[in-house]
C-alpha cells in the first residue's frame, strides 16, 4: 500500500496505528529490543545465526519487504514494514520495521509513495 492507500485500507471500526500505538506493542511485547523477535513469523524469513523468531504474540509478521515509487521491489524475505498513520518528517510517513537479522524492531518513516504492509488495529 502506499501511504494514502493504507489510510483508508482498513474497515469500519479499525484504524491504521499510529506511531504511538506501534511503541506501546513494543512494550506489551517485552520491549522494543525483543519485539522483532516476538512478532516475527517463525518460518519464511531469510535465517541468520543467533536469531529464532517465536510470533509469541500470533502477530505472525512476514518478510513481504517494500515496494519503491517506481515499481520495483527490495527486501523480501529480509525485512517487514508496517505504516502508521503519523505523518513524518518531508513527504514520509512514519513506519514500524523488522529486520531479519535482529531481535529488535524499529521506528523509521518512508516516502509515502513507497510501499509497505499494514496491519490494522480495532477502534
Amino acid at each position: 500500500y502506499t501511504w494514502e492507500a493504507a489510510t483508508t485500507a482498513c474497515l469500519d471500526g479499525w484504524h491504521l496505528p499510529t506511531e504511538e500505538e506501534f511503541e506501546t506493542l513494543f512494550t506489551a511485547v517485552g520491549g522494543q529490543s525483543i519485539a522483532g523477535q516476538k512478532l516475527k513469523f517463525a518460518t519464511g524469513w531469510t535465517a541468520y545465526s543467533g536469531i529464532t523468531n517465536e510470533d509469541a504474540f500470533a502477530f505472525s509478521a512476514l518478510p513481504a519487504g517494500y515496494r519503491y515509487g517506481n515499481g520495483g521491489y527490495n527486501d523480501e524475505g529480509y525485512r517487514a514494514y508496517f505504516w502508521s498513520s503519523t505523518e513524518g518528517p518531508r513527504d514520509d510517513a512514519y513506519d514500524m520495521g523488522l529486520l531479519y537479522s535482529y531481535g529488535s524492531a524499529y521506528l523509521g518513516d518512508s516516502n509515502k509513495n513507497y510501499g509497505l504492509s499494514v496491519r490494522c488495529v480495532k477502534d
